[in-house]
């Protein structure tokens, strides 16, 4: 039930459900309004309602973008609820429109301008993002304003000139694998104690933003991502993880890039990202711990690499705390590589983390395949 909603891979429309619970002692009448780019129609049922004492109310949001332009990115918007004499609560919209019900697996990419006469040439890229093979289907409509150049489409794509549609169909095989998110029954939240991370920095009153590398080669251990088998992994203070080509490799010993949705091309790329806020160690507020374990998942034999964020701090605000942790399952094991569990335990102040901001998401290397959970800039 995070105060925030994300969606990377808007197809027309999306929506979410939130819970909201009352602590005050009275009832309490509540008004939606709207904060949303053009195009964009957010609709929050109900509108307007009434939380009684220490009572909770439902509420359906959507977010329609079929006439919202996203060729420019992430479009944000912003549910606000007001209530007479109560401070306003804020909760943000992340998303991302795509014109496939696959963001991931269809892509097009064209010029943003052309001149009247001009010839222009645009790409459309599909990929399976199986281990097996599949047959797809394509259909892609002409924009109104241009006309079709005779045999000119490549790739076995037929133009019908009456429907100014473009069409394709056939077998493609096994791609590059992507992610999708799941709720499960998650594995139990485990503080690892031990050896603090912190201690690994100089004065331990500087735990903010620090990176600790870890080299599972040397314990003939890898771990799949994006179809790629690693060794190296860098984890990082401030909630996430991420691998050797995601910012500089071992060089990034200090990384201060701000929470971003994703797919981002800007750093950090290559992100496991659990719960990436401006987390700040210092002076003790909170500890964080990394190892390889076993027994935490439903086979007690698997093993994951294990990172725990323990009563960690929000820089500028020692009071917001997480209990976090991230569980990547090693190669080899009875569940599938590539396996990745977010864990939460207690996140607290939730209202105040939601506006300093955090994401949640996986990105690949180049920032060009992702997935985002939640994010509130």
């Amino acid at each position: 039930n995070l105060p925030s909603m994300a969606d990377s891979s808007c197809l027309l429309t999306c929506g979410w459900t939130r819970t909201l619970r009352s602590t005050l002692t009275a009832s309490t009448q509540w008004t939606a309004s709207i904060q949303a780019p053009p195009g964009m129609v957010v609709t929050v049922t109900p509108p307007v309602f009434t939380v009684a004492a220490f009572g909770s109310q439902s509420l359906a949001i959507s977010a329609d973008v079929a006439q919202a332009d996203g060729t420019q990115g992430w479009l944000f918007a912003t549910v606000t609820l007001s209530s007479p004499g109560q401070a306003d609560l804020h909760l943000p919209i992340a998303v991302q429109k795509t014109y496939s019900n696959d963001l991931a697996a269809l892509s097009k990419t064209a010029p943003s301008l052309a001149q009247p006469g001009d010839i222009i040439t645009y790409t459309i890229a599909l990929d399976n993002l199986d281990a097996i093979s599949h047959t797809f289907s394509l259909t892609d409509t002409l924009p109104s304003g241009l006309s079709y150049v005779p045999d000119s489409a490549t790739g076995g794509l037929a133009y019908n000139p009456t429907t100014r549609q473009f069409a394709w169909s056939g077998e493609i095989g096994p791609g590059t694998l992507g992610y999708k998110v799941t709720q499960v029954a998650a594995p139990n939240y485990v503080n690892l104690g031990g050896d603090n991370l912190c201690a690994s920095f100089d004065p331990i009153e500087n735990c903010d933003d620090g990176i600790v590398g870890f080299n599972l080669a040397s314990s003939s251990y890898s771990y799949t991502f994006y179809d790629e088998t690693l060794t190296n992994i860098l984890v990082s203070a401030n909630g996430f993880v991420f691998g050797p080509d995601g910012r500089g490799g071992a060089n990034c010993t200090v990384c201060t890039a701000l929470p971003q949705p994703f797919p981002e091309s800007a750093i950090m790329n290559q992100v496991i990202a659990g719960l990436w806020r401006d987390v700040d160690m210092s002076g003790g507020v909170g500890e964080w711990y990394a190892a390889v374990i076993s027994g935490l998942l439903s086979n007690p034999d698997d093993k994951v690499f294990y990172i725990n964020w323990h009563n960690a701090g929000q820089f500028g605000a020692p009071l917001t705390t997480s209990r976090n942790a991230i569980a990547i399952v090693l190669d080899g094991q009875s569940e599938p590589a590539g396996r990745i569990y977010y864990i939460y335990d207690d996140i607290t102040n939730g209202s105040l983390l939601n506006s300093e901001g955090f994401s949640i998401g996986v990105e690949n290397k180049a920032g060009t395949e992702g997935l985002t959970y939640a994010f509130a800039p």
